[in-house]
């Protein structure tokens, strides 16, 4: 729609129905050249050499302008990390004004920075907190909550206490406060799998991968 979200949230109930067709390119995919995606070895080096090359039309995932500019900003160079990028994609204030400074400027690194609900909760447990106020402290960053005022002064200050009490250095804590919406990591780890599955096909066989897309998406027509 052209409406805000936010101001009918609570109005409307709102479904998601999503297209798509990874899992049917796949299929033919496997159908046209006899490889079973079990088969695909996720730190080929080509695949990554493919995806950093900006060439990834048809892998879904890291095809538009905005997650190839990560990727050849980025230059992943493992699985973990085109789930980082994948995330920072699907979140709101992750990337932009916020991780992109923080990499670019060397105040930390790719793995380090926040990208994923779970990057809070596992770094925040493993600093020592104990895992309710962990827990609270992710919920409240992926609802967008210290954006805003459903989450009061007391309890921002209350939060960042906590983390400083375990030693989370002050740059953590202000990414966090940017934070309007963050992706869980499984669903990315999903989305990755498929893409550089497609990927390892654009690569090895890319008249059959070609062809392929154009079936599927004329059978969408």
């Amino acid at each position: 729609t052209h409406f805000d979200f936010h101001s009918i949230n609570n109005t409307l109930l709102k479904q998601d129905i999503l297209g798509y067709t990874a899992l049917d390119l796949l299929l033919e995919l496997e159908k046209q050249t006899g490889e079973s995606i079990d088969n695909i070895d996720f730190n080929d080096p080509k695949i990554y050499e493919l995806l950093k090359s900006g060439e990834t039309d048809g892998t879904q995932e890291f095809e538009n302008e905005f997650t190839v500019n990560l990727l050849q900003t980025l230059s992943p160079q493992s699985f973990n990390d085109l789930v980082k990028i994948s995330c920072f994609a699907h979140g709101t204030n992750v990337w932009k004004d916020n991780a992109e400074h923080l990499i670019v400027d060397g105040v930390c690194t790719l793995p380090d920075a926040v990208a994923s609900r779970d990057d809070i909760m596992t770094y925040l447990t493993e600093q020592g907190m104990d895992k309710a106020a962990a827990y609270a402290i992710m919920d409240a960053t992926r609802k967008g909550m210290w954006t805003s005022s459903r989450l009061s002064d007391e309890n921002k200050k209350y939060y960042k206490d906590k983390m400083r009490e375990v030693g989370v250095p002050n740059w953590y804590i202000d990414s966090l406060a940017k934070i309007r919406y963050v992706f869980p990591k499984a669903h990315s780890i999903s989305y990755v799998m498929n893409a550089v599955r497609l990927a390892w096909f654009k690569v090895y066989y890319p008249e059959q991968f070609n062809v392929a897309v154009n079936k599927i998406f004329d059978r969408l027509k």
